[in-house]
């Protein structure tokens, strides 16, 4: 609404939002100030806000008082706070802090930018290390994608040999985490392995394994909980 009410000339490709922070590309380097872009596309998406309240109140110094860009289903740091400018840019934008922060980069040195935030799930209870009885306990949890609702979480009590869907409880909102829950009588004692995996609506599944890579973002393999039962 904001562009269209400025005004897009053809030869913009982009909009560059600069906060108010600022950081150093290496120790004993200038500053420099939080700059991140979109594309006119992306920029544009109806979901995409500029945000100065939370819950009918102005936005928290922390929370990127008095403006903050969203951008829901990315990682936050597209979420540029304490928003100062925003400006059309000609050619796409390589800054520091999109360039060469907050990039995935591989063992051969090519890399990608971090943007949507990669489907994930997490076991809230039981807690690693627990003793567990051989009655019946509800295994709960999260779970969330930046890609779409969830559609399907699995567990497995034996370190993923064997699933078993879970069921999703409570609300469904998109950006949103979905609560989750799966009812499980241990049929042994001893050690075991609880670990989750949930699937979006596109069919993306959480991986085994985090795919690893230098800067060490988007960590959504599975975690497993070991718990003993006796």
């Amino acid at each position: 609404e904001i562009l269209a009410k400025v005004g897009i000339k053809s030869e913009a490709v982009e909009v560059l939002f600069e906060g108010l922070d600022s950081g150093s590309p290496e120790p004993g380097v200038d500053t420099e100030p939080y700059l991140r872009s979109l594309s006119l596309d992306m920029a544009g998406n109806p979901n995409v806000l500029l945000a100065y309240e939370m819950n009918g109140e102005p936005l928290s110094l922390e929370h990127g008082y008095p403006l903050r860009l969203i951008v829901p289903g990315w990682y936050g740091m597209a979420s540029v706070k304490w928003l100062r400018r925003m400006t059309l840019i000609t050619e796409k934008f390589h800054g520091f802090f999109q360039g060469e922060r907050y990039i995935i980069e591989e063992k051969d040195g090519t890399s990608v930018p971090v943007t949507d935030i990669q489907v994930k799930s997490l076991i809230s209870w039981p807690q690693p290390g627990m003793a567990l009885s051989r009655d019946s306990h509800n295994i709960s949890g999260l779970a969330w994608s930046g890609s779409g609702h969830i559609n399907r979480v699995q567990v497995s009590h034996d370190g993923g040999e064997t699933w078993n869907d879970a069921q999703l409880v409570g609300p469904r909102y998109e950006y949103a985490w979905q609560q989750w829950n799966y009812d499980w009588t241990p049929d042994s004692d001893g050690h075991h392995i609880i670990v989750a995996r949930a699937e979006d609506e596109k069919g993306n599944v959480q991986p085994m394994d985090t795919h690893w890579n230098r800067l060490g973002y988007v960590i959504n393999g599975v975690k497993p909980v070991c718990v003993n039962v006796s």
